[in-house]
């Protein structure tokens, strides 16, 4: 289960955490200034995490519940698999 905890003091807006219910575990994943979207994938072993930062750019990770696996940084992995000219156009992008 994914839990969302909000804060009134800065730095940090809110805070989200992994908890395994039946191992009576919980870890912190994420901590965020303004708001994320979270999407789970199917196989309920991973989760995509939008971390919205401002009014022109998010950034995306997939976050797998095995904490030994990394996150992967969606944009960073896009841009290694596409030419160096669809690299500069999608950098340009004003909202990303």
């Amino acid at each position: 289960m994914v839990l969302n905890e909000n804060r009134e003091t800065e730095p940090h807006y809110g805070t989200i955490f992994l908890e395994a219910r039946k191992l009576k575990t919980r870890r912190k994943i994420f901590e965020y200034g303004r708001s994320v979207d979270i999407l789970w994938n199917p196989d309920g072993q991973s989760f995509a995490l939008t971390d919205h930062g401002g009014s022109d750019f998010a950034v995306c990770s997939i976050i797998n519940v095995n904490e030994k696996v990394d996150p992967i940084p969606v944009l960073q992995t896009l841009l290694k698999r596409v030419s160096v000219r669809e690299q500069e156009e999608i950098q340009r992008n004003d909202h990303l």
